[in-house]
């Protein structure tokens, strides 16, 4: 009996199988990487709204009622007003509808609370309520716009 070369043609099979996993690696890799970004708009405009939120708290009213108080925000509270300029909305109204701070978008304020806005992902995500400081009552509208995604340097 001549068995040479039967072991080879058994071999096809693990081949195909290494092959397979590779190249589905390779492409699970990329989808992976190029994929969607990350959703974090809502949570941001949460966190952002705590953080005026305390700071409000944090300030007195002659403070809040300077009138460079809007050109002041970014370094009496912490945060970057560059971004915040750029793909974010902060509103800040007193007790008659006086607006005491805003920055960032002014279309935002629009776009926030459309009504097929939260099925568009091209519309910010945006919160709304009131709050109180002492004897004063104030609205606000804090939103954002700005997906999780790679930046390119």
């Amino acid at each position: 009996m001549n068995r040479r070369g039967a072991g080879e043609e058994l071999m096809l099979f693990p081949f195909l199988i290494i092959a397979g996993i590779l190249i589905s690696g390779v492409v699970w890799g990329v989808v992976a990487f190029n994929g969607k970004g990350y959703e974090f708009r809502a949570v941001e405009s949460s966190l952002l709204r705590d953080k005026v939120v305390s700071c409000f708290d944090r300030l007195n009213n002659v403070e809040i009622m300077a009138s460079d108080f809007n050109v002041r925000f970014a370094d009496l509270c912490d945060v970057n007003g560059e971004v915040l300029a750029e793909e974010h909305i902060v509103k800040v109204n007193g007790k008659e509808g006086e607006e005491i701070l805003f920055l960032g978008v002014r279309d935002y304020e629009n776009q926030c609370f459309f009504e097929g806005g939260e099925k568009n992902s091209a519309y910010p995500v945006c919160v709304r309520g009131e709050f109180s400081k002492g004897a004063d009552t104030y609205e606000y509208i804090i939103g954002s716009n700005q997906r999780g995604r790679r930046v390119l340097t």
